[in-house]
């Protein structure tokens, strides 16, 4: 019998500073995967297993730990390529991250985001300081190397951003690099395939929000779905890939075509 993918679903939005909702989308986001036809006639779909994460919303620190312990079992359980983990808002990449480092080390992060979600926090992470987070505190784990951070997509800076984007030399690529789309993910996997792991968030911001309206930050000017699912693509043939997640749509702003974009993606990653 093939194994199955694990797919985490982590209702939360306690991360999300200006606008709760992202908690609802991995159950409508799974709910329309179930029910949207195959992207390709000619190939399957993976087998795959849900699990649904009950999480607090009230309580930051707990949910965070369960996210962390729950990707933790799912790694070492792990007879998959991959594992998938389905959000909420993106503050839940860095439990999620924090449990790949710590059984590989030397892991490597490519995130898809209009932000790049590097302000100064306050000790607990949000989905505006997440990443940050990860560089600065990452205590009892192996930290994230800079040079093993790849942020695409971005195109909306504040000025604390900037200055620690170019003070720790971190490879930020705005949708002007993506012009020759197979040109550029050559580049970023021939970067991404001398990491000791791989994993790939997806903030559906990065798309433009004629793509994708249901996002608390919507910001004009993103990449297209359909490059996004040719890097999705890419990315799947390397060998050391270990995760995706998906995080971000929030059904309280739009839900429709927010809704069926997140689970068209998530059947790309789950198409053979």
């Amino acid at each position: 019998m093939q194994a199955k993918i694990p797919v985490l679903l982590a209702p939360y939005s306690a991360g999300s500073l200006k606008m709760k909702g992202q908690e609802l989308a991995p159950k409508q986001i799974m709910d329309a995967f179930l029910n949207i036809e195959k992207p390709f006639f000619n190939k399957k779909i993976l087998p795959f297993e849900t699990k649904y994460l009950v999480l607090n919303n009230q309580n930051i620190d707990q949910s965070l730990k369960k996210i962390f312990e729950t990707t933790s079992q799912a790694l070492k359980a792990l007879k998959t390529k991959f594992f998938v983990m389905l959000g909420g808002d993106h503050s839940i990449t860095l439990p999620s991250f924090q449990a790949l480092l710590a059984t590989q080390p030397n892991s490597g992060l490519i995130i898809f985001d209009a932000h790049p979600d590097l302000e100064v926090h306050a000790g607990i992470a949000t989905h505006e300081d997440w990443l940050r987070f990860l560089l600065e505190n990452n205590e009892g784990v192996s930290k994230l190397n800079p040079e093993d951070l790849m942020i695409i997509g971005a195109r909306s800076f504040s000025k604390n951003e900037s200055e620690f984007i170019l003070k720790n030399k971190l490879k930020v690529y705005n949708p002007e690099a993506l012009r020759d789309i197979q040109e550029f993910t050559d580049f970023a996997m021939s970067v991404a395939k001398n990491w000791n792991s791989v994993y790939v968030s997806i903030d559906v911001d990065v798309l433009d929000p004629g793509f994708c309206p249901g996002v608390v930050y919507p910001e004009p000017g993103g990449i297209s779905t359909l490059d996004l699912i040719y890097m999705i693509h890419r990315f799947k043939r390397l060998k050391n890939l270990k995760a995706f997640d998906i995080v971000e749509a929030n059904p309280k702003i739009e839900q429709r075509l927010t809704t069926i974009t997140a689970a068209k993606l998530l059947k790309h990653v789950l198409t053979e």
